[in-house]
């Protein structure tokens, strides 16, 4: 379910959140309604929440290659229920603010009231894409 590096690097977050969907899918568990990803490593914790948010939504088998429409949608920042709140992304028109702000909070807010078929996932990322440096998109390739 997970890519190479970040089983490699997160091992047992990895295996925890196998097991947890193993079990959850098995109809044993539920899954918890917000998760906290903590660390130095934002870009790989960005990419875990996509990892969850992937597993939750896939219409098919929840492989890395998975090519169904919600993996393309998610996979390409389209999927109407998965959203990324960042300095830079989901900012309304009328907001020109460079930190996460409250309009974006309260957009997100007004959006969690609706009903959905999908699983909601809100992911807020605290970082910086647009001042990336050499070495970190060096590190972004070896999500892919």
């Amino acid at each position: 379910m997970f890519n190479k590096y970040l089983e490699q690097t997160n091992k047992n977050t990895v295996n925890y959140f196998n097991n947890l969907f193993s079990k959850y899918f098995e109809g044993k568990k539920n899954i918890p309604n917000s998760i906290v990803l903590w660390g130095s490593d934002t870009l790989a914790q960005y990419f875990f929440s996509l990892e969850i948010a992937r597993s939750l939504n896939c219409k098919k088998n929840c492989e890395l290659d998975c090519n169904c429409l919600n993996c393309r949608w998610i996979l390409n920042n389209e999927h109407p229920e998965i959203k990324t709140v960042s300095k830079i992304d989901s900012k309304p028109s009328n907001d020109e603010t460079k930190i996460i702000s409250v309009k974006q909070i309260n957009e997100i807010l007004n959006e969690s009231t609706k009903m959905s078929d999908e699983y909601r996932v809100i992911i807020l990322c605290d970082a910086d894409y647009e001042k990336l440096n050499n070495e970190q998109i060096n590190h972004l390739e070896k999500f892919n």
